[in-house]
């Protein structure tokens, strides 16, 4: 890796400003070894996380990153270490930082941190792995830093429940007890009133544009319409990078678009897709099943390119988590964050 530069925290604590709303983001980008990545540079990410393994196949798909990572993306590397680090898309106060990648050794977390020492802004990391969440808090809080790490069930972001991986044959199938929800939403479907078509981020851009503010505006629970509806538009921009293999499909009923699915297809592993995105407005028109025709669709679409399953993601509340459990998810993955505290330590020597 050629990101990361072994340099002292200390060389650059007078880039930092010593008004502390100067932007941290400004600072950041002055640093040797940190990397912006955007739409110049998105493509070599790309390349970077195909050499990578994990259990959550989030953490090694650009599209996830680009996405998640809308309002700044930065990656840091050193020997064969790399770690990506995101402004959070719901808090612009706080940096969200996703589980290192490579050597272990080299504990990249805290030396970025201490790049922001002067600044007063919150840190957590993203999408650890609850199984060994734990035992990776209790290393990090063994450095003895300014920092106390404690594991938490996330509130905001889509992991509060498990993350789900459907298999492509058996939602086509859907055979059996555990289905039986699903064969039912199914068969609501009235097949012959239904259109699809892949879409084009191109042309389709204005079209979408139009349903993502119809279903924002009918959603009671949007704190932030607009920043709502921008954020479905910029993951509609990045369908247009193809090293990010972004792909999807959207519905019409009668004639009337209601509903889209987006994905990405893992250059990494080309069996495995990841469900990033997707929306109908049933609450607008009565669409009783579609949500689940919807995943329906994008299984069979994906089935039939040879692509064996799909991670559909975690959930934020309990009823979608139970809607999601409707398809049989041949993996679950539970997953936490590990919250950062600033703290002062104090050190006392024993006779």
């Amino acid at each position: 890796l050629m990101l990361g530069l072994n340099y002292s925290n200390r060389r650059f604590k007078e880039l930092a400003p010593s008004n502390q709303n100067g932007s941290w983001i400004d600072f950041i980008g002055q640093i040797p070894g940190i990397i912006h990545f955007n739409y110049k540079t998105l493509p070599y990410l790309a390349k970077l996380l195909q050499r990578y393994k994990s259990e959550d196949t989030y953490v090694i798909c650009p599209a996830y990153h680009a996405f998640t990572g809308r309002y700044g993306l930065w990656g840091y590397a050193r020997d064969d270490a790399f770690l990506l680090f995101s402004r959070h898309p719901n808090d612009p106060n706080q940096i969200i930082f996703f589980p290192q990648f490579g050597a272990k050794k080299s504990n990249l977390l805290f030396e970025v941190l201490g790049f922001f020492s002067d600044f007063e802004i919150e840190f957590s990391i993203a999408r650890s792995i609850t199984q060994s969440s734990e035992f990776d808090t209790a290393i990090l809080n063994s450095r003895q830093s300014e920092f106390l790490f404690r594991t938490q069930q996330e509130q905001v972001l889509d992991w509060t429940y498990p993350v789900y991986t459907l298999s492509t044959a058996e939602v086509l199938e859907a055979k059996g007890k555990a289905f039986k929800s699903f064969r039912y939403d199914l068969h609501r479907i009235n097949e012959k009133e239904i259109r699809t078509e892949l879409i084009d981020p191109y042309l389709d851009f204005q079209e979408l544009r139009s349903v993502i503010q119809t279903w924002a505006e009918h959603k009671s629970d949007l704190m932030d319409v607009s920043e709502t509806i921008d954020s479905y538009m910029y993951l509609l921009k990045l369908m247009r990078m193809p090293s990010l293999n972004l792909s999807g499909v959207k519905f019409y009923r009668e004639g009337q678009l209601v509903a889209f699915e987006i994905w990405s297809i893992l250059s990494s592993n080309s069996q495995v897709a990841n469900n990033l995105a997707g929306l109908n407005i049933q609450s607008v028109e009565n669409l009783p099943g579609f949500s689940s025709y919807q995943y329906y669709t994008v299984c069979r679409m994906l089935y039939q390119q040879g692509i064996d399953s799909v991670c559909i993601g975690g959930s934020e509340t309990a009823g979608l988590d139970h809607f999601k459990r409707k398809m049989k998810p041949i993996k679950s993955l539970p997953l936490q964050t590990i919250k950062a505290y600033r703290v002062k330590r104090e050190y006392k020597c024993q006779a």
